[in-house]
């Protein structure tokens, strides 16, 4: 009973937070089939997997991939995860590569982005990458690392790993106006603007209402260079980004006391928490 008061509170937690997709993870599945119909019935996103089988169809459980439309991009999600013991009942799962390339396969003439959502182990991501063909992104769910430096492959596939059990959070930002090119990794470059950003904004906080931060520290050689040092880097690397066909950034976020809680969601996580707790004691 605990679990699924937990499983059924987060998925209303995923509602309210305009979740856009989820890809199947072996765990979610623990609780058989029956249960997981109701869940899907209660979320209002997508779920998705292109490697889980229904025993009880022999077809696909869920649908493979999902298409998300952006103002600028077309972005194609599939999702693979590991098999279940507990859940070969009601599931049986395919071979994930194969199952993820059938999908790529499918999406790829009609999007400007492949991302795989991948729930594998990370010793099982390093040959699934490099079999893939034509996608961009594999989002590692089970990385027990989390790097601001993505790796990118040689057949161009770039591996986000971004710790697990959410303890972080991350921002993957795509430009992509050229669908033959490939995408450049600017995220050193965005943690070089991001810091630049920083100092100028550093500087200018004692400058009184009315005044430039130039004016300000005009009888100060030392600012005024260093002001002048960081406006020129942050005008060079703003310049790369806005000359760059196709790049991308990827920042992970750690969820830690300086995040601040949405008062809505925080009120559903608390209210979920005092749920599960009468249900075990109930047991």
């Amino acid at each position: 009973m605990q679990l699924k008061i937990i499983a059924e509170g987060i998925t209303q937690i995923y509602n309210t937070m305009d979740c856009k997709v989820m890809n199947v993870g072996a765990n979610d599945l623990a609780l058989g089939a029956e249960f997981f119909s109701h869940i899907q019935s209660m979320a209002k996103f997508p779920m998705i997997s292109a490697n889980i089988i229904s025993s009880k169809t022999g077809q696909p459980a869920f649908e493979p991939y999902y298409v998300m439309e952006t103002p600028d991009l077309k972005i194609g999600l599939v999702g693979v995860t590991l098999p279940n013991p507990n859940a070969e009942s009601d599931y049986s799962f395919n071979d994930p590569l194969i199952s993820a390339q059938s999908a790529i396969d499918a999406i790829k003439p009609d999007v400007d982005v492949v991302v795989v959502l991948a729930s594998l182990e990370d010793r099982q991501i390093p040959n699934f990458i490099s079999g893939l063909k034509d996608a961009d992104f594999v989002v590692s769910s089970r990385a027990y690392r989390t790097s601001s430096q993505p790796k990118t492959e040689s057949n161009g596939v770039t591996l986000i790993q971004n710790g697990t059990r959410g303890k972080y959070a991350g921002i993957l930002h795509v430009k992509r106006t050229d669908k033959v090119g490939t995408i450049r990794n600017l995220s050193p470059e965005k943690n070089k603007l991001s810091f630049t950003y920083d100092r100028i904004e550093s500087l200018a906080k004692p400058v009184p209402q009315g005044m430039t931060t130039e004016e300000y520290y005009q009888g100060d050689g030392a600012k005024t260079q260093l002001l002048a040092t960081l406006t020129a880097q942050k005008n060079q690397r703003e310049t790369l980004f806005d000359e760059t066909k196709n790049y991308f950034w990827f920042i992970p976020v750690a969820l830690s006391d300086d995040v601040v809680d949405d008062p809505d969601i925080l009120l559903m996580v608390n209210e979920l928490k005092a749920a599960a707790e009468t249900a075990a004691k109930g047991n």
